[in-house]
């Protein structure tokens, strides 16, 4: 199942590329069929392989609370584009209109 998961979230960052997306609004998109602490999970192994940039950054009001926001890297595009392959990522394919 993680593999799966990391092809849709993979997918849903190429989708609104170049738009930074913070992990709650990933949450918001998957929340429904996977556990958030799976989606963290896989947003984890994601930007450990560099198919992700993760950028933290500090609450405005919350002082202990900090923000996560995702953008995909060109080695993420490259794998959605079919240019490279990873085995523990499985990319779904759309068909063009």
């Amino acid at each position: 199942m993680g593999k799966v998961l990391r092809g849709k979230i993979l997918r849903f960052l190429y989708d609104v590329r170049p738009r930074i997306v913070q992990k709650i609004d990933v949450f918001d998109v998957f929340y429904e069929y996977h556990k958030t602490s799976d989606i963290e999970k896989e947003l984890d192994y994601l930007s450990s392989k560099g198919y992700l940039e993760k950028k933290v950054s500090a609450h405005p009001y919350k002082q202990r609370k900090k923000i996560y926001s995702y953008k995909i890297t060109p080695e993420g595009v490259n794998l959605i584009e079919g240019l490279s392959s990873d085995i523990g990522v499985s990319v779904i394919v759309e068909e063009e209109d």
